[in-house]
């Protein structure tokens, strides 16, 4: 019974546990949507204290010959890569742009298929900055091209890159806008927001600590019983 006492307690903690990240997550959540609601930062050249997951409008030009690949990952259910590529902008300095998925035929039928626009151009995408990985997360092997995620400062010493931004942009296309067959990249049209499930995960553990308080009760009567 005393067992059966103490699992409830500690359940119900994970359950409180559950609900501070509850209230965490939705701020989080808040806070990422009304940053992409925000007007567009326009970029023309380098500037380092723009908070993540800001929408930026850049204007420059590619440097396709210094593409990159990121993954494969899967997209719709089919290995992809991420295509990044170096944009040189127009009042100086580089940012890397995620411009979208390229299907993984190989490396070198990828880059083969990609658009490589030349001259001028303007697009809006959101910045990204790096995060620490996972203990079980793949390393990236700059020396092999091998890159699993994107390391702006490891990306730009591989490419012989300088003055390139410590972050990155994710290339936003046009929603509801056709996509000419056999085009690539496939630019995203949408940012997913984190997942949320800890109200679920809340209940999950307050119903287990109801159930060992119900444990409790059913050996605290057969108790009371044998000695009645």
């Amino acid at each position: 019974m005393l067992l059966a006492v103490a699992s409830s307690v500690v359940l119900a903690g994970l359950g409180s546990w559950q609900l501070q990240r509850l209230g965490w997550k939705e701020a989080l959540i808040a806070e990422r949507q009304a940053s992409l609601a925000a007007a567009p930062v326009v970029l023309d050249a380098l500037v380092d204290n723009i908070p993540a997951w800001r929408r930026l409008r850049l204007n420059g030009s590619w440097l396709n010959d210094k593409s990159l690949l990121v993954g494969p990952r899967s997209y719709r259910g089919l290995p992809h890569w991420r295509l990044v590529t170096p944009l040189k902008l127009a009042g100086g300095g580089i940012v890397l742009v995620d411009r979208g998925w390229v299907p993984d035929l190989g490396k070198n039928a990828a880059f083969a298929g990609v658009s490589k626009p030349a001259g001028s151009l303007s697009l809006e995408g959101i910045l990204r900055r790096p995060t620490p990985t996972g203990y079980f997360s793949p390393k990236n092997v700059p020396e092999a091209d091998n890159w699993f995620r994107v390391d702006p400062e490891a990306m730009a010493a591989r490419l012989g890159l300088a003055g390139v931004a410590p972050y990155w942009v994710v290339a936003l296309g046009e929603a509801g806008a056709k996509r000419v067959a056999g085009a690539y990249p496939i630019a995203d049209t949408s940012v997913s927001m984190p997942s949320n499930n800890h109200l679920h995960y809340a209940i999950t553990w307050f119903g287990l600590s109801l159930g060992a308080l119900v444990v409790a009760g059913f050996y605290w009567r057969r108790e009371r019983h044998s000695t009645s």
